[in-house]
């Protein structure tokens, strides 16, 4: 959630134009579902867009997604986020995403 706040202050802040956007529908399962009159449905899909921002000294790519993606695609997920950004040839990226991971409490 911090690296979302974070996000969303840069991009009200710099005002970066709208890049691309990804569908995620291959990395996200969804863990709940939405009841509405009787019928059943997945939650939509939240905002998974790139943002471009150019400065003097840099050129700014940031990705903004509402998701968590399921244990099973999350690698997949930073491979092709990490892939998407050498075809832009990034020099440095700047992640503020966390990963569950098992914690020993000794």
């Amino acid at each position: 959630m911090i690296g979302n706040y974070v996000l969303n202050y840069l991009i009200s802040q710099l005002k970066p134009d709208l890049y691309a956007e990804l569908n995620v529908d291959e990395y996200y399962s969804p863990h709940n579902i939405l009841i509405h009159n009787g019928i059943i449905s997945f939650p939509q899909s939240t905002e998974n867009k790139f943002y471009y921002h150019k400065t003097e000294e840099y050129d700014i790519l940031f990705f903004l997604s509402d998701m968590q993606p399921s244990q099973n695609t999350m690698y997949k997920l930073s491979k092709d986020i990490t892939e998407f950004a050498s075809t832009l040839q990034a020099q440095h990226i700047i992640t503020f995403a966390g990963m569950p991971t098992n914690i020993i409490h000794t």
